[in-house]
């Protein structure tokens, strides 16, 4: 008997032996999975992480070992940060939103890559979607949460660019701070906002039951 945990669309198949009725199109289909990692009382699968690198859902994952322990790490974190947006995130994504993020990936990806990760994770389009929804959301909170709090002052912004300068090059030629400061600024904003997001996912990790299963020749 398949058993099945899903809530906002996330990705969280058991070890499936046989499809669920709830997985549409799927019936009589027979998928083998491996529960690689549990959040609380969610599962995560190999299959799931899988899917979770190739669709782009979690940063960071090397797609090149898309089973690997990095890859497993990222999509616990990002079930953590799921968790905590689906009891606090703002919700209310527009389904412009969602397709044109649909749209991105399957450009990305191509419908025929697209196709085969949906049917190793056992996704049907509306699962997708949710996906999609939910990952969205994610980036959303995050954004708010975070975005002013990482905000440099000038001067922060003009240290940044002279502890680097070496890196801020215009067709062979170094730039000027005046000619680097958006690009200086952009990526220290980023640094210290990954830097926040990274602390709070260690938190929530802490608070959290995570269960890493090892030695299942991923």
């Amino acid at each position: 008997m398949a058993r099945v945990a899903v809530a906002g669309g996330r990705i969280a198949l058991a070890i499936v032996l046989m499809a669920s009725p709830l997985t549409p199109g799927l019936a009589g289909a027979e998928v083998i999975d491996r529960v690689v990692a549990t959040v609380g009382s969610r599962t995560i699968t190999w299959s799931d992480v899988r899917a979770a690198v190739s669709l782009g859902l979690v940063a960071g994952a090397p797609t090149a070992d898309p089973g690997g322990q990095a890859a497993v790490d990222a999509v616990v974190n990002r079930e953590l940060v799921a968790l905590e947006v689906e009891r606090y995130g703002p919700g209310g994504t527009p389904e412009a939103a969602v397709d044109d993020r649909l749209a991105a990936i399957s450009d990305r990806l191509g419908e025929g890559e697209l196709a085969r990760v949906m049917a190793r994770a056992g996704l049907d389009p509306p699962r997708l979607r949710a996906l999609v929804r939910e990952q969205l959301e994610i980036e959303r909170y995050v954004a708010e949460r975070f975005g002013a709090a990482a905000q440099p002052t000038d001067d922060e912004v003009r240290r940044y660019f002279l502890e680097r300068a070496a890196e801020f090059v215009l067709d062979g030629v170094p730039m000027s701070f005046e000619a680097a400061e958006p690009a200086a600024r952009e990526a220290l904003t980023a640094e210290r906002r990954q830097r926040l997001v990274d602390d709070w996912v260690a938190g929530l990790r802490r608070r959290a039951t995570v269960v890493i299963r090892t030695g299942l020749g991923l």
